[in-house]
């Protein structure tokens, strides 16, 4: 007996995860004008936090505050593009080494 099947298949379309955006931090830290300009921000936000009476309230607050001035005041990292890390040079090498061990002359 003979079985013969019509097989229909549907691949799933993967999503890629979101990325994230990343600031300088480091910048802060060596321009002093950047570091005066996020502290005064940061403090400008945390003076309407007052308001806010919930604990859970004041803590979304301040994480809003940190991120919404990160934006506003921070520089966005560059992204740089990925090097090869097998480069012609070590792939001439691993050939120059497989010409010595097949002739005799390695090891």
């Amino acid at each position: 007996m003979l079985l013969v099947a019509d097989v229909r298949t549907k691949l799933k379309v993967l999503k890629k995860a979101k990325s994230f955006e990343h600031y300088h931090w480091q910048a802060s830290a060596s321009d002093n004008q950047l570091k005066a300009n996020y502290v005064a921000a940061v403090e400008n936000r945390f003076l309407d936090m007052e308001v806010v009476d919930s604990l859970e309230e004041k803590w979304k607050a301040f994480q809003q505050a940190l991120v919404v001035t990160a934006e506003e005041v921070l520089p966005k990292t560059q992204k740089t593009a990925k090097q090869q890390w097998m480069k012609q040079e070590i792939l001439d090498h691993a050939d120059g080494r497989a010409k010595e061990g097949k002739a005799g002359g390695y090891g």
